[in-house]
């Protein structure tokens, strides 16, 4: 059993998908098992995913008609076997070799139920500044201001990535991803949210969002 379960919905990324993987690869703290899910990826995806499995026993891979990500992560997650749930999207990438370890040891310290971390913006042209979530330990998560901001002025507690879920959290209240096409991931933390978790906040830059003219954003 590995103590955290990285969780990557693929579909169609052929292009970056290497990168995605190779900075779960690097990172320094190692107990983790990664659950790619590729989602009838039509094009070199699935193949990808393999590849990598045949290299790294850490490394599981699921093959699904297309379904979409919510559907994705809620099979990501029921053959996960983690303490923690790490989700990650598949053009995307962990800021560091260090991310995992930030999250695990604030998570730990705090006996958090949802750790959630900074990230910064990267595209061709470089990285960007870090995008402050501007919470701090100890916040009441109950006010509406706690809320407002989360969700709605900064978003990020609105995301899935940057975050660290305790798994028993999530089994606890049954908490699973509808299968919208936009902003399921929002619903989904909000539903979080009304369950009142325990949160814990850190300061570091964990993922790297890449900024891509095609996607849904």
């Amino acid at each position: 059993m590995a103590q955290v379960s990285i969780i990557v919905p693929v579909y169609q990324v052929e292009k970056y998908l290497r990168q995605c993987i190779d900075s779960i690869l690097a990172q320094t703290f190692t107990d983790f098992e990664l659950i790619l899910v590729d989602d009838g990826s039509k094009d070199q995806s699935g193949e990808i995913c393999d590849e990598y499995a045949a290299k790294d026993r850490r490394i599981c891979v699921i093959h699904q008609a297309n379904q979409g990500p919510g559907a994705a992560r809620n099979h990501g997650v029921a053959a996960a076997c983690g303490t923690y749930i790490l989700f990650l999207d598949s053009d995307d990438m962990l800021d560091g070799n260090d991310a995992l370890r930030i999250l695990v040891d604030c998570a730990d310290a705090s006996q958090a139920d949802i750790t959630v971390g900074n990230y910064r913006r990267f595209s061709a042209k470089g990285v960007e500044v870090v995008c402050a979530h501007g919470f701090s330990n100890g916040v009441d998560s109950r006010t509406p201001a706690f809320r407002y901001q989360g969700f709605y002025l900064n978003g990020h507690l609105a995301f899935n990535w940057g975050k660290l879920y305790r798994k028993s959290f999530l089994q606890e209240n049954r908490l699973i991803f509808r299968n919208y096409q936009l902003a399921e991931d929002k619903l989904y933390n909000i539903c979080c949210c009304a369950c009142c978790p325990c949160y814990a906040f850190t300061e570091q830059s964990v993922v790297l969002y890449r900024r891509a003219e095609n996607s849904l954003t």
